[in-house]
């Protein structure tokens, strides 16, 4: 059954090593692959064609299932659906699935539906959460050949993400939308729940970040428009600490929220930057996201505007994919460094170096802080700490993965050679 099976208890399946079903698995993800691929609305919007249907007595499922409603279970879907602003038939099923987990079989007739929304609102918090984390052990699990849900993700993960740019790109939007989305003006009057309601916003954005991560790790090789919307969402946002609710963020653990989006915007650009790819491709950059001369002025204008130290191991990175680039005899990078090169020369006529090494000159400079900056973020950040994890009760759901760390010594060496 579709409510047999939370989101919540479907990523604890998922994160098992042992004995896993990976049939039944599989049959609950591909229930689900709408839900999963609208990662950003998981839970859909209202509809008249949704209301119908439980105004109708009877609502089928993605399984088969059928639920037979009544007159009190539709005002319980109305106060639901219109509170959370999500789609009636999901309302439903969010009911069912509290009432299976508490182990119950129905609500209690007097039950009142502000009652069961009280009751009920952190259970769909908790969902919304596990909806996102349900990805990521299915994304690195397609990764692992040896792995027992290898087969699985991989035939699950394609109906899911189905175009992965699209997906990147769709991903991109609704966490930049988010980190503009005010408290609703209905808990203006309630500053805890205004607080809460931002919060639960900051965790989302998250693990959204993280679920990029991973989709950029294994399923998707960037190409210049890509590498342009997501070096604009990185900035746009300030790394994440750029909310309209800043008001209602300001105790340890939202800051400690903002701390791990900004350590992970840094590591997904560095593995969004394929610097491996970057440096075996480099007698054939048209292969590679720097094939755009428009995409790389693009890129160029938004690296160098922003020098502020929270960007220097972005702003280091570039001056290296500069360097590679000024060894390159391709006529579009050619071209685009002469431009850089004119550009450069009208503003500082008295400066012949190369702009990559300006670039990282300035990186370089004490005031910046890179050094400091990796240093930091390998001995205090939960991605590369369990034990700080542990104590910040962080909300990522792969701290200290060995891809984070393989991606920063990864460019540590790239850059080295």
């Amino acid at each position: 059954m579709l409510y047999s099976r939370t989101f919540q208890q479907l990523h604890e399946l998922l994160s098992e090593t042992d004995n896993i079903q990976t049939e039944r698995v599989k049959h609950h993800l591909t229930c689900r692959k709408d839900q999963l691929h609208d990662i950003g609305s998981t839970f859909g919007t209202p509809s008249d064609a949704s209301q119908k249907k439980v105004e109708d007595g009877t609502v089928v499922l993605a399984d088969g299932i059928t639920l037979r409603t009544n007159p009190s279970d539709a005002e319980y879907v109305r106060v639901i659906s219109k509170e959370f602003n999500i789609d009636q038939v999901q309302a439903l099923i969010l009911i069912h699935s509290y009432i299976y987990d508490r182990g119950a079989t129905s609500i209690a007739s007097d039950t009142a539906a502000q009652e069961l929304l009280e009751i009920i609102t952190p259970f769909y918090r908790a969902e919304r959460i596990a909806a996102l984390r349900i990805l990521i052990p299915l994304l690195c699990a397609s990764q692992d050949i040896y792995g027992s849900l290898y087969a699985v993700a991989n035939e699950v993960l394609p109906q899911i993400l189905q175009d992965e740019p699209q997906f990147v790109e769709a991903l991109l939007s609704d966490y930049t939308r988010r980190t503009k989305g005010r408290v609703p003006d209905k808990l203006g009057d309630d500053p805890k729940a205004a607080m809460s309601w931002a919060k639960q916003n900051l965790k989302e954005q998250l693990l959204m970040l993280e679920v990029l991560f991973w989709t950029v790790w294994g399923h998707v090789a960037c190409d210049g428009p890509l590498m342009v919307k997501i070096l604009e969402a990185a900035y746009s946002t300030g790394l994440g600490s750029s909310q309209a609710n800043t008001m209602f963020l300001l105790d340890e653990e939202s800051l400690q929220l903002q701390q791990d989006s900004a350590a992970l915007w840094i590591v997904l650009i560095l593995e969004a930057f394929k610097l491996d790819t970057v440096v075996e491709s480099s007698n054939n950059l048209r292969m590679t996201y720097l094939a755009s001369d428009d995409c790389l002025k693009k890129l160029h204008e938004l690296i160098s505007s922003h020098t502020d130290s929270r960007y220097a191991c972005i702003y280091f990175v570039w001056a290296f994919l500069l360097c590679r680039l000024s060894n390159s005899n391709d006529s579009i990078q050619t071209s685009f460094l002469e431009t850089l090169s004119t550009s450069d020369d009208q503003q500082n006529p008295t400066n012949r170096k190369p702009v990559y090494l300006q670039m990282l000159k300035a990186c370089l400079s004490p005031d910046v802080g890179l050094l400091q900056l990796i240093f930091s973020l390998l001995t205090k950040s939960p991605l590369f700490v369990t034990s700080v994890a542990w104590k910040t009760g962080s909300w990522l759901c792969d701290p200290n993965a060995t891809a984070f760390r393989s991606v920063i010594k990864g460019r540590q060496c790239d850059v080295s050679e």
